[in-house]
């Protein structure tokens, strides 16, 4: 097996009736624009859903592929994260995750729960997210409104922008509005349990299934968590420029953190997050929501990847220190593990 190095992947993209078209027009990618795709999976191993890696020794092989030749163990959980580009026209149905342990009685096998987060890279002006269901409302309230067809008055709206982090743990009700692109970070797991779709039809002319009685199994009406971020600048060993990074998000599954930065950086992972150590489950991930660059490793930083906006980079482990050359200014999701 060669040894790894930064992996950029060919992303998988997912047709849903209610997409939008950002990622052709923010973010180049080279889509049909007759095709409406919401979902772009960037980094991804879920079942026959795996990312295949485009660059370097070991371009065409799978992240699955990767994963069964470092671990050599047929049974191991596999790749913890799944990443997703988000694009909407219309709001998404109203849905719920199951956690760790009702997703391992009632689903497939192997299968996780669902614990998410959003970066919002772009809302059209007012564009709105269901986040919770009112202060006060119960799961007995939820099941009257469904039955009287009026469910959409206990949802709890908000408005959201550019920047903005919308953590989702298992059993939170949520959807996604229209005109938003964001970046999702979650658990390994693509189930979710509709409880309303805006008595909307799908591509056959058929409503789309609901999954109201899982959905309210794992329904959780307490108020949504705000998790605050804490904020700091710290300058890295031997850049020529400060770093600006924001600590996002730290919740039992993952962490999130903004970088940005416009010159030359060296980046030395352990200096990342509260719990990094060098060993095996120490990879992390750079998401790049602006800018373009490349990515420069190996002895001497002679070796380099290129990136650009809306890429995401999977940085092993066994990566010490790396050096980021951007060519305008960079804004990078840094997504790790505990």
């Amino acid at each position: 097996m060669h040894n790894l190095y930064p992996l950029k992947f060919n992303s998988i993209y997912k047709e849903k009736i209610w997409a939008g078209h950002r990622l052709r027009t923010l973010f180049g990618r080279d889509v049909s624009a007759d095709k409406k795709i919401g979902e772009s999976w960037e980094i991804a191993d879920h079942g026959k859903d795996t990312t295949t890696i485009k660059n370097g020794p070991l371009a065409g092989k799978t992240l699955h592929d990767i994963l069964q030749s470092a671990i050599r163990n047929p049974q191991s959980a596999g790749f913890p994260l799944l990443v997703k580009l988000i694009d909407t026209s219309e709001m998404l149905s109203v849905q719920v995750h199951p956690d760790d342990v009702y997703a391992q009685k009632y689903e497939a096998y192997g299968e996780q729960g669902k614990m998410e987060a959003w970066y919002i890279i772009h809302a059209e002006p007012g564009a709105k997210i269901v986040y919770g269901a009112i202060p006060g409302t119960t799961v007995d309230d939820v099941k009257k409104l469904l039955k009287a067809g009026r469910v959409e008055e206990c949802l709890n709206f908000i408005t959201v922008k550019a920047g903005d982090v919308i953590f989702i743990p298992p059993g939170m009700i949520h959807a996604i509005g229209a005109g938003i692109l964001l970046l999702e970070v979650s658990q390994n797991s693509d189930v979710t349990y509709r409880l309303f779709d805006w008595n909307r039809l799908g591509e056959d002319g058929m409503p789309r299934p609901l999954h109201i009685k899982k959905a309210l199994d794992v329904l959780n009406c307490q108020p949504p968590p705000s998790p605050p971020p804490s904020r700091g600048r710290i300058r890295e060993r031997g850049a020529q420029s400060t770093i600006k990074r924001e600590h996002l998000l730290d919740c039992p599954k993952f962490s999130l953190e903004l970088l940005q930065f416009e010159k030359y950086i060296v980046v030395n992972p352990p200096s990342f997050g509260r719990k990094e150590v060098n060993n095996a489950d120490n990879f992390h991930i750079l998401s790049v929501i602006e800018g373009e660059g490349s990515l420069q490793y190996g002895e001497d930083k002679r070796d380099f990847v290129n990136f650009s906006k809306g890429e995401s980079i999977l940085v092993p482990a066994s990566l010490k220190s790396y050096g980021i050359q951007p060519s305008k200014m960079c804004k990078i999701i840094k997504t790790s593990v505990p």
